[in-house]
């Protein structure tokens, strides 16, 4: 018997009604399997994000900051491939070590920043927007070095110690309007916490 056949021979057997309440019960209980399902998914998404954080020696408090990159920089900070960021000269590390998150920015990578970075040797990976890909610990803030990805230009080098990237990155995240934003003062806090799987603070 096809779909719409049982259709047909519940409403003439049950009763418009009762045929109604029916499949608005159907109707409840795919939605809300759907929910669950859907529910389950993403914790198990922020699970899977916490254990890539705390397996590299990250945690979420009130000193965690939030720094935008473009791509295809962001990915080569957190999969380990850049070891030093480039930043303005006005832009020095107060305080290292600090653990930032890394938001890739909005923009897509360009084809001038991809040339680049594949003569710098970096390998192309999944290149995220607008999304938060990762971490890093910057460890000191240097005018010079050795590293074939600093741009020695006047500017100062922000240098990478541990990184990790997330399996899953947390996607819809504007960006800052500041260099370095503490976490705490973002207006997605709370999803943020939660898509990494800490508890908001």
């Amino acid at each position: 018997m096809s779909s719409g056949t049982r259709k047909r021979w519940a409403s003439v057997h049950m009763g418009p009604r009762a045929y109604n309440r029916e499949t608005r019960r159907v109707e409840q209980e795919r939605a809300e399997t759907s929910a669950q399902e859907w529910l389950g998914r993403t914790a198990q998404r922020a699970l899977a994000n916490r254990r890539a954080l705390e397996g590299a020696g990250f945690t979420l408090d009130a000193a965690t900051r939030l720094t935008n990159e473009r791509e295809p920089w962001a990915h080569a900070l957190v999969s380990g491939q850049k070891d030093v960021e480039n930043r303005k000269i006005t832009q020095h590390l107060k305080q290292v070590p600090v653990q930032v998150l890394i938001l890739a920015s909005k923009s897509a990578p360009t084809a001038k920043d991809l040339a680049r970075f594949h003569e710098l040797g970096g390998v192309d990976g999944p290149f995220a927007c607008q999304a938060i890909v990762g971490a890093v610990e910057f460890v000191a803030s240097v005018e010079k070095s050795k590293s074939r990805w600093f741009n020695d230009d006047g500017g100062v080098g922000w240098v990478v110690g541990k990184c990790v990237q997330l399996p899953f990155p947390v996607e819809n995240v504007p960006g800052n309007m500041t260099p370095m934003l503490y976490l705490d003062r973002h207006p997605l806090k709370a999803r943020i916490c939660r898509e990494l799987g800490f508890r908001p603070f």
